[in-house]
């Protein structure tokens, strides 16, 4: 009898032991021991650098913390959600989302109910994030919440990346067009235009999912695309490398620091995993440091809005013997340049760049400069013109219904296109914008009626930022390649296959400026995309592409280098220089007949890149050849006349270097320029000698 109780005490503890392991839900309470003692070891640093006797309360309370279930009541769908018994310590989502009104399961969904892992994680939408693009309209997008949004999201650039898809289609000859066909997905505008997903190279690229409607290109582009350039766009979950964040609404308003680690309070979340946003939290106050895990390549405005500028890649710069600890994502090593005065004043990127720029306003455009709303001359105005207002006449106006701290009779900022920004107001006769983040306020100065902004025959065709940026990153020689015997993911579709995509470059610089003619017919600073392919496959070795008529695949096109400066550049930074009308750099000279002496730097031939002009060239000697290519029919390089009409120039500024000099008024430079074109220059001074 003994030994029968003996062997059933001993088979009770087993269960109990098996029960207490092994039990599917007992997860919770380990979760929950996890986060008592998480927030005493907090607490406890946390009163050690303060001795705050307050704290030594908390940790009073925390020990007393009581192991059980624990759920909400939601009152707007009057029911219990247990999610809390695990994900106890888990930040509110926002102020906006307060989770006793909405919840977790109408973002998240699954089972309110059950504390099982399993049981409750089933039904999810979208596993970690609900907002991703695939899943948005279950959450995020649906009728009662922010459909109108997701619609404007979806036929944005920020999402439908047509621009670069097109550009780079162009550029390695998979499409005649220079304008969007494809899209990261199948979209449609409210105006009826519509652009197709974007192929797949080959059929072993489409993954199982995707085999009933496919379409297979075979040009390289689209799988660079999909494999390579695709990892920044909204609808990739990428978060953990050289551009880490979230998909959909996520990709922008949940924020990632570098080490794309966890820092809140959920238990369930391994704070040393990598992959996770800082906090549970989404904000409309987006950082300038969020927009840099995308904005940090290709034309780097991000980067050098704040005042840096990646360097080559050869380990530099140096610290005191060693690399410095100047380090962007994905090991690549930058310097420490002057950063844009908006920024230096406290100014984000969001208080540029408006709802309709980043989110789209619900049509499909081909590039970026038809997207972006904001202007110099909308807060600034310019020599005959001051900044519009909108006068608040009514808070139910559709117009300002959706934003805060407004009241009647204010008088908001209206920029060219109608947009209203509520955060720039006129009081008197003073404009102040409110930073959106830290709510500074900031003066802005108009240049109505101010005399050094008096157009002329020398500015009118200019764009503000043309003589007012500091530096801009000019980049040259990428080198792409492609490796068959390695496989890589498909950032819109997450599907693994043959064939790996890798980028390495010549070298950047910063010092000389490169001028060309923008779509509005402004002169504005250019910048270069210079790729040579490696291709096995298809033999080619540092390949550049030659179009139609006759340009490469190197590309130059005009950007605002964000990099803004009160000071001015001088005439002479670009009339006296071979980089800035587009030869490059080199000896120049321009004689009396206008026949243009040049002599480049760079020897092209040594370096065994396989085309016939230095990487700076966008033009030839004479200006007669274009060399590099444009991805916009509205953009323009200078040509032969126009380089002999700068360069005309250049040989006065010298002597005449004052902008009020009387030489630059109409009817005087229209008489010097006839007058230097048929006779050279000795005639300038006896005429304006006759004036005086």
């Amino acid at each position: 009898m003994n030994r029968l109780l003996h062997i059933l005490i001993f088979l009770l503890s087993l269960t109990l032991i098996a029960v207490y392991y092994f039990d599917p839900y007992s997860d919770w309470k380990k979760y929950q021991k996890r986060y008592k003692r998480d927030k005493i070891e907090k607490l406890q640093i946390q009163y050690q650098k303060s001795k705050d006797e307050a704290i030594l309360k908390d940790i009073e309370n925390f020990r007393n913390f009581k192991i059980e279930k624990r759920g909400i009541y939601v009152s707007k769908w009057k029911r219990e959600e247990y999610c809390i018994t695990c994900h106890i310590g888990i930040e509110e989502i926002s102020e906006s989302h307060p989770i006793n009104v909405f919840g977790c399961i109408v973002c998240h969904g699954g089972d309110p109910l059950s504390i099982k892992k399993d049981d409750a994680h089933k039904g999810l939408i979208g596993k970690r994030n609900p907002s991703d693009m695939k899943f948005v309209n279950k959450s995020c997008g649906t009728k009662d919440c922010h459909d109108n949004d997701i619609k404007r999201v979806e036929t944005s650039l920020m999402f439908s990346m047509g621009g670069v898809i097109a550009d780079l289609r162009y550029q390695w000859n998979s499409q005649k067009s220079k304008s969007a066909i494809y899209a990261t997905n199948n979209i449609e505008d409210k105006k009826g235009r519509v652009l197709k997903r974007v192929p797949f190279y080959s059929k072993d690229d489409i993954p199982p999912s995707y085999q009933d409607e496919y379409e297979v290109s075979g040009e390289i582009a689209d799988s660079h695309f999909r494999k390579f350039c695709s990892m920044c766009h909204i609808g990739a979950n990428n978060p953990n490398s050289t551009s880490n964040h979230s998909s959909g609404c996520s990709a922008c308003h949940v924020l990632y620091d570098n080490s794309s680690k966890y820092k809140g309070d959920d238990p369930t979340i391994d704070r040393g995993e990598e992959g996770h946003p800082t906090f549970h939290k989404m904000t409309k106050k987006i950082p300038t440091s969020q927009c840099l895990h995308c904005h940090n390549r290709s034309n780097r405005y991000g980067t050098s809005y704040v005042g840096i500028m990646e360097n080559d890649f050869y380990g530099t710069p140096y610290s005191q013997g060693s690399l410095s600890e100047n380090e962007l994502m994905g090991g690549r090593n930058f310097f420490h340049m002057g950063a844009d005065v908006h920024f230096q004043k406290g100014m984000e990127c969001i208080d540029c760049h408006t709802s309709n720029d980043i989110m789209g306003d619900g049509l499909i455009y081909d590039k970026m400069e038809q997207v972006v709303e904001i202007r110099c001359e909308d807060c600034h105005g310019d020599y005959k013109n001051k900044p519009e207002f909108y006068d608040v006449s009514s808070l139910r106006d559709d117009l300002i219904s959706s934003f805060d701290n407004i009241n009647i009779n204010d008088q908001l900022l209206k920029n060219k296109k109608g947009s209203i920004l509520s955060h720039i107001k006129r009081e008197g006769n003073k404009i102040y914008l409110f930073t959106k983040i830290s709510d500074k306020k900031l003066e802005i100065k108009t240049i109505s009626n101010d005399p050094k902004h008096k157009t002329n025959q020398c500015n009118k065709n200019f764009e503000c930022y043309t003589c007012h940026f500091k530096w801009t990153p000019l980049c040259y020689g990428c080198h792409i390649g492609y490796n068959p015997n390695f496989s890589q993911r498909d950032f819109l579709t997450g599907f693994k296959s043959m064939g790996m995509w890798y980028e390495y470059r010549s070298y950047t610089r910063f010092e000389d400026t490169v001028l060309g003619i923008n779509s509005k017919g402004k002169i504005s600073p250019m910048q270069f995309c210079q790729s040579q392919l490696t291709f096995p496959d298809k033999n080619f070795d540092n390949k550049v592409f030659i179009h139609d008529d006759n340009t490469t695949s190197f590309a130059v096109a005009p950007v605002q280098p964000h990099t803004v400066t009160k000071l001015s550049k001088r005439c002479h930074d670009c009339h006296n220089n071979p980089m800035a009308v587009g030869l490059g750099k080199g000896y120049l000279e321009l004689a009396d007949n206008d026949t243009i002496i040049f002599k480049p730097i760079y020897d092209i031939k040594s370096s065994g890149v396989n085309v016939d002009f230095p990487f700076e060239s966008i033009v030839s000697h004479d200006g007669k050849i274009q060399y590099q290519s444009l991805s916009n029919e509205n953009f323009k390089v200078f040509n032969s006349e126009d380089i002999i009409k700068i360069l005309r120039v250049g040989k006065c500024i010298f002597c005449h270097n004052s902008y009020e000099d009387k030489i630059y008024k109409e009817n005087n430079f229209k008489y010097y320029y006839d007058k230097v074109k048929v006779e050279g220059f000795k005639h300038i001074q006896k005429y304006l000698d006759s004036k005086n």
